[in-house]
């Protein structure tokens, strides 16, 4: 296995309420869902996220590149890629540092706003990724046509990788080499075992995600990172991220 490289992260959105303490996304996400509020979220978290990348370069760090989720209601706004934009002009910050995760429903919308998002985000530079690829209902058709940058093996698959699970062995393989018939970049999500990385290594997984290689990390810890391993450095098959 090639020296392990950090080639990426992602943000994470986290509520901490002075009475609630620790809410979860699967409690706050939902209930953003069914009030309206998920298209401000998501917005606030690209605004978040690029005023970060902006401080972290004023500082003189090269932050890798970093992916956020889009929800497939924002996907459908032509002004969220719109504001996106806007705020990568504002901040200064290079499009390549922004990658743009969205989910299997996202990738089926037919909608002329879904899809013209997707070419906007490809003329700019902006990677796109499908997040926890094979949970969902996704047309191989699109995943033929459209620009896609990445396909993340989601962890229920990943779970069972080099261990007695043939299932989650022939899912897995199944998705490597698809993805590698398309030319499409693979992410094993969520690897916590040794066992796990290196069945992926093995297989040809180009990058994995995970608390084996880190938990997440604050801001500043996350600063510290970056700092002493840097981020200039090429994609390389079998790079751990």
């Amino acid at each position: 296995m090639s020296e392990q490289r950090l080639s990426g992260a992602k943000a994470l959105l986290r509520w901490n309420d002075p009475v609630l303490g620790a809410v979860s996304p699967a409690d706050f996400i939902p209930v953003a869902e069914a009030t309206g509020l998920l298209l401000e979220l998501d917005r606030y978290v690209a605004l978040l996220l690029i005023r970060q990348l902006a401080a972290w370069r004023d500082e003189g760090l090269n932050p890798p590149p970093i992916a956020m989720n889009v929800s497939a209601r924002s996907f459908q706004e032509e002004r969220f890629v719109t504001h996106l934009f806007n705020c990568l002009k504002q901040y200064r910050v290079p499009h390549s540092l922004v990658q743009v995760e969205i989910t299997e429903s996202t990738l089926v919308d037919r909608s002329s706003a879904a899809l013209g998002n997707i070419e906007k985000l490809r003329e700019a530079g902006i990677k796109l990724a499908v997040d926890d690829f094979g949970t969902g209902y996704s047309s191989l058709a699109y995943l033929k046509r459209l620009p896609l940058a990445e396909l993340k093996i989601d962890k229920s698959f990943v779970d069972g990788l080099g261990g007695k699970d043939e299932g989650d062995q022939a899912i897995a393989l199944a998705i490597l080499g698809m993805a590698k018939a398309l030319g499409i970049c693979t992410v094993g999500e969520g690897v916590e075992t040794q066992a796990q990385l290196t069945w992926l290594v093995e297989n040809g997984c180009d990058f994995v995600q995970g608390y084996l290689l880190s938990i997440p990390l604050a801001l500043a810890d996350f600063a510290a990172l970056i700092s002493v391993n840097g981020s200039n450095t090429e994609y390389h098959p079998q790079d751990a991220t």
